[in-house]
């Protein structure tokens, strides 16, 4: 099993600038937008829904368009 993964064992531990590559950050906004949809109970304008998601991932600043 562990010929199968090697490479993505050796993968994992490549640093780039100083971090090692994760999908932690994507895996938080989408765990960020899911909340967001189940708090909401749904939006039936995606228009204020993608405002309000944009609004809620870049920190609470406005957003400029």
């Amino acid at each position: 099993m562990i010929d199968h993964w090697k490479i993505y064992i050796v993968n994992s531990f490549i640093r780039i600038n100083g971090k090692r590559m994760s999908n932690g950050p994507m895996e938080s906004l989408n765990g960020r937008l899911k909340r967001l949809l189940s708090d909401g109970y749904g939006y039936s304008d995606f228009n204020r829904f993608r405002n309000r998601a944009l609004f809620s991932l870049n920190k609470n600043e406005p957003i400029k368009m």
